[in-house]
């Protein structure tokens, strides 16, 4: 009996030790289950902010290789845009020393014209800050530009008036062209000359040269001079016309 008692007791106690051995492993199991649960969002969140960060990484780096090209596009451009400033101005300046030997003295010395002080006394001071879209830095870059718009607007009025003289003188060229084929119809004898009226014959004090008339200058007497080549060159020609 008193085995049977010591086996019961042995029995209850390794119950009880089962019994709490049941529930640790159950509070360990819960404890277990909510770190690896834990474990697992932390590795879900890492796992997401990693490939969030690898793709904004990616299209920085996307982007950074794009600015890197159009940095390399543009400053190629930029360095042939200022090649080409540099061929310009090297023509500007061995054009302007080909055409420094073709100034006059008065040019030489005062290569920029000087305006006239009543007309900058009449012109109205200009308010810089009221330009829309100006700035006055801007404004005193432009003006170092005064003395090139200066000497370039002293050539243009040049070219104009050179152009207009031409003009002139083309015009002249071809009325005394006119005048000389007309006289050369009268000295000469062919069949058109003779069917056509005759520019040298003098009819009733008037020759028959088509020619605009000439006009007077206001205040100047009416008279008319032949210069001594014109009248010789004419008798001689008339001799040569009369031997032949």
């Amino acid at each position: 009996t008193e085995y049977i008692g010591n086996n019961g007791r042995e029995i209850n106690k390794l119950r009880e030790q089962i019994s709490f051995f049941n529930l640790k492993i159950q509070q360990n199991k819960k404890e277990c289950e909510e770190r690896n649960s834990r474990l697992k969002k932390e590795k879900e969140k890492i796992v997401y902010h990693y490939h969030k960060l690898k793709r904004t990484m990616n299209q920085t780096r996307e982007k950074e290789e794009k600015r890197l090209g159009d940095l390399t596009m543009n400053s190629k451009a930029c360095m042939d845009t200022l090649k080409g400033y540099q061929k310009l101005g090297e023509k500007i300046l061995k054009t302007a020393e080909l055409c420094r030997k073709l100034e006059t003295e008065k040019e030489k010395v005062l290569p920029f014209y000087q305006s006239d002080e009543v007309t900058l006394e009449e012109m109205p001071e200009i308010n810089v800050e009221k330009i829309e879209g100006m700035k006055k830095q801007k404004y005193n870059e432009f003006q170092l530009l005064d003395n090139f718009y200066k000497r370039y607007n002293k050539v243009l009025l040049d070219k104009l008036a050179i152009e207009k003289q031409k003009a002139t003188l083309e015009k002249e060229n071809m009325f005394f062209k006119s005048l000389l084929k007309q006289y050369l119809d009268g000295v000469s004898v062919n069949d058109d000359v003779i069917n056509s009226n005759n520019p040298l014959l003098v009819v009733n004090s008037k020759v028959n040269l088509n020619r605009p008339p000439v006009e007077r200058m206001e205040g100047q007497p009416h008279k008319t001079f032949v210069e001594g080549n014109t009248v010789i060159n004419n008798i001689s020609l008339q001799r040569n016309a009369n031997y032949n």
